[in-house]
């Protein structure tokens, strides 16, 4: 696994990297979202909306700018379009249109939130990706387009803290979609803190999550492949070489569940497509348990993970 992880760490994601900018830099929107749902009328929201805007701009935040705001009376929903948000780096993007679609307006912490982003469009840049940003266009990417979805449910008296989709859908970069459930956990400011020093007590009830390759996977191995003046199967064998090494890992921590996994991931990079993972233990794991396992790969058996590849 070591040799698949440091044969891409360079060009194999600008990948993992550039979906973490990305979501990071779009989840801002939801800061703004969240403050127009304060007020149900579409003038109202259209004020709560250039109030946050300009509190941001004098904080030296984001200079942020709309077309236009509405509510939907029949579906409920709050409209922000023709996004256009610029970070003092000089970073930015445009979004063509916010759709909230569920909020809670009257905790500091929202307990229920969902969110849609639709056709983003951030310019491959350093403003934007920082020292990344060559590697990212050495794959062909002058920009990144597509959607996002963000939708949780907090309920501090059940302890629990669900996520039912996080997702991302770039053109021809990828998709992928994530969703957990966690318990024995209370979201409030006090708590969040503690948790990020100690997490230990937290359960895992399920979680999935599914990677559909929209050529991101392709142009990283064709760019090793250049870069190393390699063809493009010997890119695929050397991936597949890390590979095997890993599955071998497996089968000597008797791991099933880590031997069925690595198995599935050498067949996407044989042919990408979706690989889905899903866990779903008999009963919750807590993350003190997780990682106290000797090895990740059973880690995998005690969440009960299978894995499917298309």
């Amino acid at each position: 696994m070591q040799t698949l992880v440091s044969h891409k760490n360079r060009h194999q994601f600008g990948g993992s990297s550039v979906l973490l900018i990305i979501l990071a830099g779009l989840l801002v929107l939801g800061v703004v979202a969240y403050f127009v749902l304060q007020e149900y009328a579409t003038s109202k929201a259209k004020e709560e909306v250039d109030a946050v805007v300009t509190t941001m701009r004098s904080q030296g935040a984001v200079d942020l700018t709309y077309s236009d705001v509405s509510y939907d009376l029949l579906g409920q929903n709050v409209v922000i379009s023709d996004v256009d948000l610029k970070a003092p780096t000089g970073g930015g993007y445009t979004v063509e249109e916010v759709v909230v679609r569920d909020y809670d307006t009257e905790n500091d912490i929202p307990e229920y939130f969902a969110m849609e982003v639709n056709n983003f469009l951030m310019e491959v840049n350093e403003s934007n990706f920082n020292e990344q940003w060559e590697d990212i266009r050495a794959l062909g990417y002058e920009t990144i387009q597509g959607d996002m979805v963000i939708d949780y449910r907090i309920d501090n008296e059940a302890q629990t803290f669900v996520i039912n989709e996080l997702s991302l859908d770039a053109v021809d970069f990828c998709e992928m979609k994530f969703s957990v459930s966690l318990g024995s956990i209370t979201v409030n400011e006090a708590t969040l803190m503690a948790y990020l020093f100690d997490p230990s007590s937290i359960t895992v009830t399920s979680a999935s999550l599914s990677y559909t390759d929209d050529s991101l996977v392709v142009r990283a191995m064709e760019q090793a492949a250049r870069e190393e003046d390699l063809t493009l199967d010997e890119v695929k064998n050397q991936a597949l070489q890390g590979i095997d090494e890993a599955i071998e890992e497996a089968r000597q921590a008797g791991s099933e569940r880590g031997v069925l996994l690595m198995e599935a991931v050498k067949t996407f990079i044989l042919d990408p497509g979706t690989l889905s993972i899903t866990m779903n233990p008999p009963q919750p794991v807590s993350v003190g348990q997780l990682t106290e396992t000797p090895t990740p790969f059973e880690a995998l058996d005690l969440m009960h993970m299978e894995v499917e590849v298309n």
